[in-house]
């Protein structure tokens, strides 16, 4: 699916929670590329959890090394309902026993831009999550300004 129909859907899924009252103001804050990179390099390197598609997490820019991939973008597209949608990224998170272990660290969601990571890290910060950050101007961002990537598989 083509990245641009994602981001419709995307949109399409903020105003269905807008109009049915059910969208609040991101209760996370977001990180910049140059604190992320200091906490990656510090002995407190939080969670990253990638929420693009595999295949952009694999290929093109790559990925933050050391991130995990919990592909919401691709899920989303399957769910026409968001409630459905939100029950089977929580299913997936809740299924990495060891993301389990984060919930009183910090956690850090990465996406294209930083918009569907917002997303991401309000459903985490719903699920008790103590510290969730989305990782502000996304992968995109990282990437013009020349921060580590990798493709290899984690």
């Amino acid at each position: 699916m083509k990245r641009i129909n994602i981001y419709f859907r995307f949109i399409r899924l903020i105003l269905y929670r807008i109009i049915k009252g059910e969208w609040q103001l991101p209760a996370v804050s977001e990180i910049t590329g140059d604190e992320l990179l200091q906490r990656i390099n510090s002995d407190r390197a939080p969670l990253l959890i990638d929420v693009r598609t595999t295949q952009e997490f694999n290929t093109g820019f790559g990925h933050i090394p050391n991130a995990r991939s919990i592909p919401m973008m691709q899920f989303e597209a399957e769910f026409k309902d968001p409630g459905a949608f939100k029950e089977k990224v929580m299913e997936l998170t809740s299924n990495f026993e060891d993301i389990q272990a984060f919930r009183d660290t910090q956690v850090v969601t990465i996406c294209p831009g930083g918009g569907m990571s917002l997303v991401a890290a309000e459903m985490l910060a719903e699920e008790n999550f103590q510290d969730v950050r989305s990782l502000k101007g996304g992968i995109d961002l990282w990437f013009k300004k020349g921060y580590p990537t990798t493709n290899s598989l984690n």
